[in-house]
């Protein structure tokens, strides 16, 4: 019983084997579809979007927390040293990582 199973199923898969053998497949580019440029293009002005935003928001807090740098005590001076670092950092990686999404994806182009 099982050696026939076994040999139904050999057979049925040298017939599908046989038969998609006989067909060309025609393959397209993925890169080619209307979905992929259109996505592509839409990351990359997001990306472009992002840049600029965090950039700008990057520039104001840092001017925000040295101007009340300048106008509080020795105390609290340290605070606002200490977020002008925070937000220069974090800023950076704002900008560094869209930049990235930009350089793979003109890998893909």
């Amino acid at each position: 019983m099982r050696k026939k199973l076994l040999e139904k199923i050999k057979l049925v898969l040298l017939t599908t084997t046989l038969f998609w053998a006989m067909f060309p497949v025609q393959c397209f580019a993925i890169g080619e579809s209307s979905l992929v440029k259109g996505t592509t293009k839409l990351i990359n002005d997001a990306t472009t979007v992002i840049i600029t935003l965090s950039s700008i928001v990057t520039a104001v807090m840092v001017v925000y927390n040295l101007v009340r740098q300048q106008a509080c005590d020795e105390e609290d001076k340290i605070k606002y040293k200490k977020n002008v670092k925070g937000i220069l950092i974090i800023g950076v990686i704002v900008v560094v990582v869209p930049s990235l999404v930009k350089i793979i994806l003109a890998y893909y182009t």
